[in-house]
């Protein structure tokens, strides 16, 4: 009975620390974190693969009920996919320099 603040936090519990980094950028795009874990086992790692998969995953559950794509967190899931995107792309990029400077 209370505000849960004895519960255990499953972000916390995660390997993977990548949730951090948006949440440095916007922490109100965490809010349904703790129901990917739990609901489509997503394990918080910033890779555009698994944020697809969830992706899709909300929209065939909610068939695009705009107030159940809400209830999901689709719109940060889709705030995250776009973050991994351009991480992935940065990475890309740094390799491809490193290999012309060798």
């Amino acid at each position: 009975m209370g505000k849960g603040a004895s519960k255990n936090k499953l972000k916390d519990e995660l390997q993977c620390k990548d949730w951090k980094f948006i949440e440095a950028q916007d922490p109100n795009k965490l809010k349904y974190l703790d129901k990917w874990i739990t609901t489509y086992n997503y394990d918080g790692r910033l890779n555009s693969q698994k944020l697809v998969n969830v992706h899709d995953v909300i929209i065939r559950s909610t068939k695009r009920d705009p107030k159940k794509l809400e209830k999901e967190g689709y719109e940060d899931v889709d705030y995250c996919l776009k973050v991994a995107k351009r991480r992935e792309e940065g990475v890309k990029k740094r390799k491809e320099e490193e290999k012309e400077k060798e």
